[in-house]
């Protein structure tokens, strides 16, 4: 399964500029990228509340922005 994130247009998240999601969703995937897909224990929640205090959003706001700009692909 390859996850792969696009930024999509919505009303949703008025209060963040295109550059803030663009910011979250690239350092997210480089996150990601940097320890080959695993999610657990790699230090992802801990960055995602670092990413809410510096772009001044909520942790959930961050996981809305993730699940609403991913894509998945299935290997069939």
């Amino acid at each position: 399964m390859v996850i792969t994130y696009s930024i999509t247009k919505k009303d949703l998240f008025k209060h963040l500029s295109h550059n803030q999601i663009d910011f979250i969703i690239t350092t997210v995937t480089k996150h990601d990228a940097s320890h080959g897909g695993k999610r657990r224990n790699t230090g992802r929640t801990e960055l995602l509340r670092q990413l809410a205090s510096d772009v001044g959003t909520t942790l959930s706001n961050i996981y809305n922005i993730l699940h609403d700009a991913s894509i998945t692909i299935l290997d069939s």
